[in-house]
């Protein structure tokens, strides 16, 4: 069972528009990078992004929109991800 705690955030989510979760998602994996940047080796960080590039694409092309594999909108989001990932 969630708590209420996490209903309630769940909740606010919903009322967040796009712009704003995908700035939120693109700092929190700004966030994550530096701390790998700084906690991990150059090989770890290497891995770190490749999963994560790998990940973004197989998510993207999960939910075939028309007669394109990946949305507009999911494009964007895909080279914005990458473009934190180069730093």
């Amino acid at each position: 069972l969630l708590s209420r705690k996490a209903v309630d955030a769940l909740r606010a989510y919903d009322r967040i528009d796009y712009e704003s979760l995908a700035l939120m998602s693109l700092n929190t994996l700004r966030d994550a990078l530096a701390l790998m940047v700084a906690k991990a080796d150059a090989d770890e960080v290497m891995i770190y992004k490749a999963v994560v590039r790998e990940l973004v694409q197989r998510v993207a092309e999960a939910n075939v929109e028309g007669s394109s594999a990946v949305s507009e909108i999911e494009a964007d989001m895909i080279a914005n991800i990458a473009l934190v990932l180069e730093g």
